[in-house]
């Protein structure tokens, strides 16, 4: 191979390919969240008015409350999978297999929903 079918180095032009803590925090944070909250508070506007505000208040406290639980459950049983290790732990391996696929197939559905014409 000679030198001049050889190819040149790549230079330090363009984006950069690592990610560091922060951008990986974000990244995860803007794929969890997305734009869905977005319409959510649209559609609840719709339907109910002002007093959206109040359903979105009571699920607020609901997930606080269960972030709370996760996070204690989590500090307890330090073990991945949480959310079907949880109920596993509590009510056996049916309960388990059975929250672990519920949470596998619980977003499935979600984003073609998210794209369909209202």
């Amino acid at each position: 191979m000679t030198s001049e079918t050889r190819a040149s180095p790549v230079e330090d032009v363009g984006l950069k390919r690592h990610i560091g803590l922060i951008g990986l925090i974000w990244t995860s944070e803007g794929s969890i969240i997305g734009s869905g909250w977005l319409f959510g508070a649209l559609y609840a506007a719709e339907a109910a008015g002002t007093a959206a505000i109040i359903s979105w208040l009571i699920g607020a406290v609901a997930i606080i409350i269960l972030a709370l639980v996760h996070a204690e459950l989590g500090g307890t049983y330090p073990v991945a999978g949480g959310t079907g290790r949880f109920p596993h732990y509590a009510f056996g391996s049916v309960a388990g297999a059975s929250f672990g696929w519920f949470s596998w197939l619980q977003p499935s559905p979600w984003r073609p929903s998210r794209s369909w014409p209202r």
